[in-house]
């Protein structure tokens, strides 16, 4: 049996038997439902429909609006809203022409004269750049308020400048009536390159006085009729005179106190120098050397930085009192020389490697007082000396010289004592010519020739003697002898084998070529002697000869033997004047075969003693 879709009522079919209940049933149901109906539109309740629900569960919640969330209105918006006019949202904002003009965007502009003095309130802070034409600043402003007077005016008065605002070459500041005041007169804070001079026109008793300050440095009272100085004042205040005056163009600086100065090459010559910094040391030798006053008398010491300088370590025309000294270390300083030129203070180099090739790696002249110590110079520059004092005195310590024509030069009086020299290649060891002086200790650099005094030079370690050497380890001496016993060759001369020796001063012997070379020239003793084994034939000769540069030349003596076999024995003594590089060999001659002595204390013997 089928029902209805809603409330389910019982519907039969044709061939359904009709059943009461079911009619019942469906009475039943209907009677309910049409009840319900009734009830429902009797009630005060306002029915919506299924879509007013949807829609109205959209709504606002009762809660105030928020920039958020939607909700009510609140009251004072709503009193904001009742004061806007009608339209308020299409306002445009006019434009306005004369004093005061404004544009549809707003912007509103003063005409320039509009606002006066009297529209301009007392306190208000006005930028200075914003009056006039703009181009005074607020501190530039301010400075107007220290102003008493007629600015021009005094201008006016002041002495009249140059174009770039500064005084030409001998401009002048002049006053006929004179300075009463207290100070006279006061610079400050200028840096003076040139000459300063304040000066007394009217005459004093004859005389007129400057007071005089040169190239910045102290200064010092002038007698103008004579340009002679007559006192100084230094920068401590102190007034010096001066003994029968000094010309007043050689009025020097001088020293207040004890002065450092760095050098390095990460420095800056535009640094002050004094500290020992990339931002405090100066950059180059010369610049350290412009900064350094004339007259030192107190201690000055330039301390010179690792790495290359290509320039010259000058010291010229220092005097004084004090000393002056440069330092670096040798083994990593490096310069391309030293001089120093018209000294008479101690002045100290110590520690540099020069690398100059075509000049002497250290050149002292006309100074009274250097010292140069751990100074190093091993390039060639072999028509050179390394060291040079030309009317000069010194002191050289553990210098190092190679490769040089002379290691130390004293000419025209100069005088040095040099002490623990090192080096090799040099031709010439010390040299002193036209009255120079070298004395010497300890080691020395080797040389080929060793070392040479000529024209009333002198080299020496110990006393002297008349001939201006030493009378034992300065002079060329030495003794050779025979090693070991060796043949003579029947008939002929056989160079007798003086392979170890006794002594050798100054190295003038060469054990390897069994011969003595001479170093200097001058006058020379030899002696010499030969003895054979007992092996020697009966009625035997023997002659010993003294060969220089390889010939014949000196016989020193002859023994004929008579009788048995047995030793022969000759001996003699010549002098000679041998020049430098002369060399002296001993021969003997046989008149049939025959074998030398050797070894220590025999009669074999060859010396060599300059005697003048």
């Amino acid at each position: 049996m089928k029902t209805t879709g809603n409330l389910g009522l019982k519907k039969p079919d044709g061939t359904d038997i009709v059943d009461i209940t079911d009619l019942n049933g469906n009475m039943d149901i209907l009677d309910t439902a049409v009840k319900a109906v009734q009830d429902h539109a009797a009630d005060t309740v306002k029915h919506i429909t299924a879509a007013e629900r949807t829609s109205w569960n959209a709504k606002a919640s009762t809660a105030v609006a928020t920039t958020t969330a939607a909700g009510l209105m609140a009251a004072g918006d709503k009193s904001k809203l009742d004061s806007v006019a009608q339209g308020a949202n299409n306002y445009v904002h006019p434009n306005h022409t004369g004093d005061v003009t404004s544009s549809s965007d707003g912007v509103t502009a003063i005409a320039p004269g509009v606002i006066v003095n009297a529209d301009v309130n007392a306190a208000a802070g006005i930028d200075a750049s914003k009056i006039g034409t703009g181009v005074v600043s607020n501190a530039e402003f301010g400075y107007l308020d220290g102003v008493t007077g007629n600015v021009q005016a005094q201008l006016d008065n002041r002495p009249q400048l140059n174009s770039n605002n500064t005084f030409t070459n001998n401009q002048k500041i002049i006053s006929t009536a004179g300075i009463n005041t207290s100070p006279a007169l006061s610079i400050e804070g200028v840096t003076f390159n040139a000459a300063l001079q304040i000066k007394n026109t009217t005459p004093s008793t004859g005389k007129r006085y400057s007071l005089y300050s040169y190239n910045g440095g102290d200064f010092a009272i002038v007698n103008e009729t004579d340009a002679y100085a007559v006192a100084q004042v230094d920068a401590a205040s102190k007034v010096w005179m001066i003994p029968g005056g000094v010309k007043s163009p050689n009025v020097p600086n001088q020293t207040t106190a004890d002065i450092t100065y760095y050098v390095r090459t990460d420095g800056n010559d535009g640094n002050t120098g004094t500290t020992d910094t990339a931002g405090g040391a100066f950059k180059t030798w010369v610049k350290a050397y412009s900064v350094l006053p004339k007259t030192i008398n107190h201690t000055v010491n330039v301390y010179i930085g690792p790495g290359t300088y290509p320039e010259t370590i000058s010291l010229k025309g220092f005097g004084g009192e004090g000393a002056l000294s440069v330092i670096g270390i040798a083994a990593s300083r490096f310069v391309q020389r030293v001089e120093i030129v018209n000294c008479t203070i101690v002045t100290t180099i110590d520690g540099f490697t020069c690398t100059a090739t075509t000049v002497e790696a250290v050149s002292i002249r006309s100074s009274t007082a250097a010292v140069v110590n751990q100074v190093i110079s091993t390039v060639s520059a072999t028509n050179q000396s390394g060291i040079v004092l030309n009317l000069a005195t010194a002191r050289l310590t553990a210098c190092v010289i190679s490769n040089k024509g002379r290691v130390v030069s004293a000419v025209n009086g100069g005088k040095a004592y040099a002490e623990n020299f090192s080096g090799t290649g040099n031709t010439h060891g010390y040299v002193a010519d036209l009255a120079g002086h070298i004395a010497y200790a300890g080691t020395q650099a080797n040389s080929t020739n060793g070392n040479y005094a000529g024209a009333g030079g002198i080299v020496n370690s110990e006393v002297l003697n008349p001939w201006g050497d030493n009378t034992l380890a300065i002079r060329p001496v030495m003794r050779a002898y025979i090693g070991t016993g060796h043949g003579l060759t029947g008939g002929a001369f056989t160079k007798l084998q003086f392979n170890a020796t006794y002594y050798d001063y100054q190295s003038n012997f060469s054990v390897g070529l069994n011969r003595f070379t001479a170093k200097k020239s001058g006058l020379y003793l030899i002696t010499g002697g030969v003895i054979t084994d007992s092996s020697a034939p009966a009625s035997a000769s023997l002659v010993l000869s003294a060969w220089i540069n390889g010939t014949r030349q000196l016989d020193m003596g002859s023994y004929n033997k008579s009788g048995a076999i047995g030793n022969i024995y000759t001996q003699g003594a010549r002098t000679v004047y041998l020049s430098a590089g002369d060399y002296v060999e001993m021969y003997a001659y046989a008149d049939a075969y025959m074998v030398t002595q050797g070894g220590v204390g025999v009669f074999n013997d060859f010396s060599v003693t300059q005697i003048a």
